[in-house]
């Protein structure tokens, strides 16, 4: 007697089988995604756009921050005697610094941070990737089916080729863990991204251009509007910005703004790029490059030792940086001044600093006390323009002051506006002057001398870079001239 039972049974079988077998070859062999199946056909359908005709794109040359030449020899201020009576009267009625509160810094970590994370369950066919991320060690799980092949042959179909492979692979995992890191050590969009780069070159140790379409897959993964264009046998990676990066390549699509990434790479020169229109669906996010906070990396603190006088006593400041975090922003993009007059320091340089000249302005008045800070910054430091000791324009972040040997005007002025911000909380503004950048302080009490009005509040000049000079004293070959306000603080 025939068993219909069992035939149904076969049946349904075979029906899996074919099935599986159906969305196995719909797959070209990679995992069949169950509910991840929509995103699957998002890419399938951006990876059938990739192989349409990609334009042609002019690039643009890089912006010039300011191409006013700095001066060579830093100016050196002489003060009339009857304008320093009248500051010294200045001090005397200027409200103590003892009424503005000073929050002092946490101290850094006794030991460099550890990353403490539950040992995670290994997926199947995961590998452990390991690499540094600015001296911190990363442990992070990848699919191996992120590595594709990339041949020498790059194209607007090899490209595509590349995206239809890698969308196959479970990246939601590898993102995952990638975010885990990106809040542990504090970093914004830009460090995210060179982040993510860094564990691209790991798994694409031979091949720039894969390391390169890695990331940008990832990155969009991520919601940013980035991609990619290529031009004879490189990849470049394109990336929109919330601020002007300065001495980068870019092209524009629409209203947007692409710079080609610099990271850590030799961009050359780039006449022309080969790209794509349209973005990938939801991935619309630009890279903000704000420092909202210092990257938290391992700590390899390195004292520096700065002196200056002020009104014949002389004064020692011993200071700290953290060597990896100046490595870190020396990865940036040169972008506008308001992203560096909004950063801070290290744990380590801002207690070192802070509580090294805290007790020097200590039972002054806050006019006297902002200008020993300016004192501070006048002569303590080097000065050098960046074309003699970089050979190019470089604008530096606090931590990175401290490092150096030299600074210039922009430089100090950053410094100085942070100081002023950290330890009297008085209100300062950025002065952007052709070839030049000073600073001015809002003072709760009149200060005599020159200022500028914002916001019709009155901001007392203080020049970081007028060597001498007291508050109040703009450098006169300036004081004719409108600057642009630059904001500073978060």
């Amino acid at each position: 007697m025939f068993n219909w039972k069992c035939l149904g049974i076969l049946s349904l079988i075979f029906c899996l089988m074919l099935s599986i077998g159906r969305a196995q070859d719909k797959y070209k062999g990679g995992t069949a995604p169950d509910s991840h199946d929509l995103k699957y056909k998002t890419d399938l359908e951006f990876a059938k756009l990739l192989k349409k005709d990609w334009m042609k794109a002019d690039m643009l040359p890089g912006l010039v921050a300011d191409s006013k030449p700095k001066p060579i020899t830093v100016p050196v201020a002489e003060v009339p005697e009857s304008q320093m009576t009248s500051l010294e009267e200045t001090f005397e009625r200027s409200r103590p610094v003892e009424e503005i509160e000073f929050v002092e810094p946490a101290p850094p970590p006794e030991s460099p941070p550890i990353v403490k994370r539950p040992l995670p369950i290994k997926p199947l066919n995961m590998r452990k990737l390991e690499f540094t991320f600015f001296g911190t060690p990363v442990k992070i799980n990848y699919d191996p089916t992120l590595v594709a092949y990339v041949g020498n042959r790059i194209d607007n179909q090899s490209i595509s080729s590349f995206w239809d492979t890698v969308s196959r692979a479970d990246y939601g995992k590898f993102l995952e863990e990638a975010d885990y890191y990106r809040v542990k050590m504090n970093l914004n969009d830009w460090g995210y991204g060179i982040f993510l780069h860094q564990a691209a070159k790991a798994i694409y140790p031979e091949s720039a251009n894969g390391a390169t379409l890695l990331t940008w897959y990832l990155l969009v993964k991520s919601g940013f509007d980035a991609r990619v264009g290529y031009n004879g046998d490189r990849v470049f990676l394109l990336l929109p910005s919330s601020y002007v990066w300065y001495e980068t390549p870019r092209f524009t699509v629409g209203s947007n703004t692409y710079y080609v990434a610099p990271f850590s790479e030799n961009i050359g020169h780039i006449g022309s790029l080969y790209v794509y229109e349209n973005a990938y669906p939801g991935a619309e996010k630009p890279i903000d490059v704000k420092i909202i906070r210092t990257p938290t990396t391992i700590r390899v603190p390195v004292e520096r030792i700065f002196k200056f006088e002020y009104r014949g006593q002389d004064y020692t400041v011993v200071a700290k940086y953290n060597k990896p975090v100046v490595e870190f922003f020396d990865a940036y993009p040169q972008t506008d001044l308001a992203v560096y007059f909004s950063a801070s320091l290290s744990p380590e340089a801002g207690y070192s600093l802070l509580n090294a000249l805290e007790p020097i302005i200590k039972d002054r008045s806050e006019a006297e006390a902002v200008n020993i800070l300016l004192r501070f910054v006048q002569t303590a430091f080097s000065y050098k323009t960046d074309a003699d000791q970089f050979g190019r324009e470089k604008f530096l972040f606090p931590e990175e002051t401290l490092f150096y040997p030299y600074c210039d005007c922009e430089d100090r002025a950053v410094l100085f506006a942070f100081l002023v911000r950290s330890l009297t909380g008085l209100e300062v503004i950025g002065l952007d002057y052709p070839g030049h950048v000073a600073t001015a302080v809002k003072f709760n009490d009149p200060i005599p001398g020159d200022f500028v009005l914002f916001k019709a509040q009155r901001y007392t000049i203080c020049d970081p870079t007028y060597v001498n000079a007291e508050i109040g004293m703009c450098q006169p070959r300036y004081r004719d001239i409108t600057p642009e306000i630059v904001k500073t603080g978060i």
